[in-house]
């Protein structure tokens, strides 16, 4: 299994992508709020893929996208900048989610 797992040019997060719901995302980014994981989602922020529609959507985290974004965050990058092919997905961001107040 090591051996599989070291071929040059496999992609580590593609063979093992999780996804994390909001609770477990917010634990993995060092004891967030669930309710500020699941805001950065619906905003755009944070990686996220959308379960359902309307109001009561659900979020998935994926554990690699997460691993980005905290990187990124590190070195000054933004969101766009970041390469998502390495997870093998792309974000979604809510294309209804409107501001506060609207």
């Amino acid at each position: 299994m090591i051996e599989f797992l070291s071929e040059p040019g496999l992609d580590l997060c593609a063979v093992a992508a999780r996804f994390l719901t909001a609770e477990e995302a917010a634990a993995y980014l060092g004891g967030l709020n669930s309710r500020t994981v699941t805001r950065w989602a619906r905003e755009g922020y944070l990686p996220a893929y959308p379960i359902g529609e309307g109001k009561r959507r659900l979020w998935r985290f994926l554990e690699c996208d997460l691993d980005e974004w905290m990187r990124a965050r590190r070195t000054g990058q933004t969101p766009s900048d970041l390469d998502l092919r390495a997870c093998g997905g792309t974000l979604t961001a809510a294309a209804d989610a409107s501001p506060k107040g609207a």
